[in-house]
């Protein structure tokens, strides 16, 4: 058996010396029934030692299911990695940490540069110098054509601006 495979008896030391459950032997191999852990068994050539064959749906539901537990739990193989990432997901360590996150820059989005159009929305509303949000929205786009360039419909705007005002003054 390579390296990156164990029996399931050396599966079960692992969970158990890793994790705190009641039954270690029950927990892994319903980890391996739900495909949380790769697994299988002993490959059907007997020329090659390292052949494994995987636990499918079909050896699930016939080999294994009419095989004893001590039987199917002897056949197991268990590929280590995938036991070690569920293990530590279980024990709350975290994965690998990941790539910086690529896209916008922090602050450069609508909430951003629509924030003064938003304070002149809540101007306009105090002073009751506008009957809605919408009406607050559409003087403050008639005041700023700079917010309907582009291909921006004055619906959206209208409905951006007015998403942001009620996120900003939520309750008022």
């Amino acid at each position: 058996m390579s390296d990156q495979w164990i029996s399931f008896q050396e599966a079960v030391t692992y969970v158990e010396a890793r994790l705190n459950v009641s039954n270690p032997s029950s927990a892994l191999w319903d980890a391996i029934r739900n495909r949380r852990i790769n697994a299988g068994f002993p490959g059907e050539k007997d020329d090659d030692p390292d052949a494994t064959a995987s636990w499918t749906d079909y050896h699930l539901n016939t080999r294994a299911a009419n095989m004893t537990t001590a039987d199917r739990n002897a056949l197991t193989t268990v590929y280590v990695p995938s036991l070690m990432a569920w293990i530590d997901r279980l024990s709350g360590k975290s994965a690998p940490a990941k790539a910086e996150k690529t896209g916008r820059p922090q602050g450069t989005g609508a909430e951003t540069t629509d924030a003064p159009f938003v304070a002149m929305m809540r101007e306009l509303l105090v002073s009751q110098r506008a009957n809605s949000m919408a009406d607050a929205a559409k003087k403050v786009i008639a005041q700023n054509p700079v917010l309907n360039s582009g291909n921006a419909q004055q619906e959206s705007v209208v409905r951006r601006l007015s998403d942001l005002y009620k996120k900003t003054y939520d309750g008022e």
